[in-house]
């Protein structure tokens, strides 16, 4: 379970608040972008994209405990559970001299 993250399309999200709802760890919260620290890069991007006045979700990754249940009850389907998965290699490399 510790491999599952909540990935978040903001395409599909329609603020309707159902994920902060039913959330066990309070680690979800919706606020208006322009509280955020100011980022100009974001900025442009928000105003590019006619989003100025945008909702950002935040996720507090060291509260989370990745039940899911912000999947499950999401009407939309813009909140899902995506694996990963660290793998080891190791690598030589030629000596260019």
């Amino acid at each position: 379970i510790c491999s599952l993250n909540p990935i978040f399309d903001s395409n599909l999200c329609i603020l309707c608040n159902g994920c902060i709802d039913v959330c066990p760890m309070d680690c979800l919260k919706l606020v208006p972008a322009a509280q955020l620290a100011p980022d100009p890069t974001a900025q442009t991007l928000l105003e590019a994209q006619g989003r100025a006045g945008a909702t950002a979700m935040l996720l507090d990754p060291t509260l989370c405990i990745r039940c899911g249940l912000c999947a499950a009850r999401c009407p939309t389907g813009a909140v899902t559970m995506q694996a990963f998965r660290f793998r080891e290699e190791i690598v030589f490399e030629e000596e260019v001299s």
